[in-house]
């Protein structure tokens, strides 16, 4: 079920962006949290005006469709063509000798082309990657700040551990979304050991009523928003302890 903008809102509320320099989306979809990722960090890093900081995200999708449709959006076709429609606007502007300016020839076209010059600015600060196809199977030594996920209701579960897993090595951030059911009727071992985990890591766990009723894919099932932060692991040194 694709994230509606505002749910995806509230899953990033409280990450410090000047932080975050890497990301992973294990369930990307068309790119709904990557764009709230992208957004979100244009608002608040500190430097993210500036199109040489990019935030570094790297993408998972199973549905080969939908990974294509994440290429066009992210991997460049989509910003060439808001150049191009930035062009064309621009073009259509007449000069005014009276006035000696350009003008515009509606108030909508002019503020379609502000419009395009931010998507633009945005996308100039995001360098993505389609890296893997299935989650579940995706291996990395790659260390992110960020996971940020909505996976499959169905086996929410094991997408969560896999990430789980993958923050431990070097620590960092989980924000997830999960069907509520998971978290409220753990009535298998996999949902009783996430469970187990989440109260381990001081996991903050709140749930939303109605959440996707409007989405693309509309549904009343309510949601958990998952946030965790798994500390770095202290690593221990033989040679360093002997010299102590």
């Amino acid at each position: 079920y694709p994230t509606p903008p505002e749910v995806a809102d509230k899953l990033l509320t409280g990450i410090d962006w000047d932080k975050i320099e890497s990301v992973l989306e294990p369930s990307a979809g068309k790119g709904n949290l990557v764009k709230a990722v992208l957004e979100n960090y244009a608002r608040n890093a500190k430097y993210s005006y500036s199109s040489e900081v990019k935030i570094h995200v790297d993408a998972v999708e199973i549905d080969p469709y939908l990974r294509s449709i994440l290429r066009y959006e992210f991997c460049g076709r989509r910003k060439s063509e808001l150049h191009d429609r930035k062009q064309q606007l621009e073009e259509s502007k007449t000069y005014d000798y009276d006035r000696r300016e350009y003008l515009w020839p509606s108030e909508d076209a002019r503020l379609e082309v502000r419009a395009t010059e931010e998507e633009i600015r945005r996308l100039d600060r995001l360098w993505f990657n389609v890296v893997h196809d299935d989650f579940l199977t995706f291996q990395s030594r790659k260390h992110y700040d960020l996971i940020v996920m909505n996976p499959p209701f169905a086996d929410g579960d094991a997408h969560l551990l896999k990430a789980i897993e993958l923050q431990k090595a070097d620590g960092g951030i989980i924000r997830c979304l999960l069907n509520a059911e998971t978290i409220r009727n753990p009535y298998t071992n996999r949902r009783k050991i996430l469970l187990a985990q989440l109260s381990e890591l001081g996991a903050e766990i709140s749930f939303l009523d109605g959440a996707f009723v409007d989405s693309e894919r509309g549904t009343d099932v309510a949601v958990a928003l998952i946030k965790v932060k798994i500390p770095e692991p202290k690593r221990s040194s033989v040679i360093f302890e002997r010299l102590q």
